[in-house]
């Protein structure tokens, strides 16, 4: 896969968080007194951020609980990237095992506690109905995505092109080229209609796309 960037807008802040005030008490023999203003409890990490006047930045990565996606997830995690400086961050991390993803969400909560939202959502990418389920989560938590970086990958032990089988040769093609396709796709449809529009889109590829590996034909015909 080539690496893509998608387009970038101008950003702004959330609405504001509504406070909830409660009915003034009736006056018996005494001047009524109003009742305090009591904040609404935040119930989305968006909502929590506009309650602090923040905006939230949320980058999603696939393929997040291992190699690349995990140091890819740490490293955007300590900011910088954000689409408005001071934004709060939000991690969703995603791929096949629930485990491994609990494991980088762990190390990101160890390192900024609650400074930065963090989102495990397990899903099986090759499955559009998953990758459906998955920005439905990203959408109700975070209300937007800024960045994706789309670096699930799979390959098979080196195999040469005549003994590939035909079950080995269509799990790296689901995963490499029918996965990254769902979520950049779904991706895309999320930041051209959110407000503000706009986001980046990275596809992590492989030195294989220009540099072939021997016996790796499946591998090579989708990096």
């Amino acid at each position: 896969m080539a690496a893509g960037v998608g387009a970038a807008f101008s950003a702004g802040l959330f609405p504001a968080a509504k406070a909830a005030r409660a009915p003034a008490a009736p006056a018996v023999n005494a001047p009524a007194v109003n009742a305090p203003v009591v904040n609404a409890a935040a119930s989305t990490p968006a909502e929590a951020a506009a309650a602090q006047g923040k905006s939230l930045s949320v980058a999603l990565i696939t393929g997040g609980g291992t190699g690349i996606g995990r140091a890819v997830a740490l490293r955007l995690a300590a900011g910088g990237w954000q689409r408005e400086a001071g934004a709060q961050v939000a991690i969703v991390l995603t791929g096949r095992r629930a485990e491994v993803l609990e494991e980088t969400a762990q190390e990101i909560r160890k390192a900024h506690g609650e400074g930065v939202h963090v989102l495990v959502h397990a899903a099986y990418l090759t499955l559009a109905a998953d990758v459906k389920g998955l920005f439905n989560a990203v959408a109700s938590n975070f209300g937007r995505l800024d960045l994706l970086f789309n670096n699930l990958g799979a390959y098979v032990p080196p195999t040469t092109f005549d003994k590939m089988e035909s079950d080995d040769w269509r799990r790296v093609i689901n995963i490499n080229l029918d996965a990254a396709f769902y979520v950049a796709r779904d991706a895309y449809r999320m930041m051209r209609d959110q407000t503000p529009q706009g986001g980046r889109i990275i596809n992590n590829g492989s030195i294989s796309a220009t540099t072939p590996r021997p016996a790796a034909s499946a591998y090579t015909a989708s990096s």
